[in-house]
């Protein structure tokens, strides 16, 4: 058992020193939320181009969103939740309770989702270590920054399980899902 222990005290000195003079953390954290945007913004992105924008204001019921409104949202949401942080939105950007219903129009919304992400990658890039750790209020709740970018990674990958819902049950199959033809 004593031998174990002293395995497992070198490995985690090693790994330590080893970090230390790497210049690095163990984990890059904002490049892993950055690698996941990435990867929610490629699918919804690829899906938003798949589904004709006949439509872009299909809704499964009255009072739920279109698949515009989902997409717009997504969108919105990122540079809404950055702001948490104390991050500034772009010149022109509103928070306006119906932002999500400003256009239907496809190219708009791929040109809006693209900007959207593109923004918020970059400030993510840029925000310093210290300022993960920054408490803030999210709708009352005091959680950090980096607690804040996790949810808006759930919050990216909740709205594209909707979309890909929304998009089956218009007979849309996402092209990551097709079978090779």
């Amino acid at each position: 058992m004593l031998r174990l222990i002293i395995i497992f005290l070198v490995h985690v000195f090693t790994t330590v020193i080893l970090a230390e003079n790497s210049g690095t953390s163990f984990t890059d954290f904002k490049a892993e939320v950055i690698k996941e945007l990435d990867a929610a913004e490629k699918k919804v992105t690829t899906l938003a181009k798949e589904i004709p924008q006949a439509k872009y204001t299909w809704r499964p019921d009255e009072g739920v969103r279109s698949i515009s409104e989902v997409i717009l949202h997504v969108g919105g949401a990122n540079y809404f939740v950055l702001s948490f942080a104390g991050v500034k939105l772009p010149e022109g950007i509103k928070m306006e309770s119906d932002f999500d219903k400003k256009t239907t129009i496809k190219e708009e919304i791929l040109e809006y989702i693209a900007a959207a992400y593109s923004y918020v990658r970059e400030k993510i890039s840029t925000m310093k270590e210290k300022d993960l750790e920054k408490n803030v209020d999210f709708f009352g709740s005091k959680i950090t920054v980096r607690h804040l970018l996790l949810k808006m990674i759930s919050h990216n990958h909740e709205h594209l399980g909707q979309l890909i819902a929304y998009a089956r049950m218009n007979g849309i199959i996402p092209p990551w899902s097709k079978k090779d033809e």
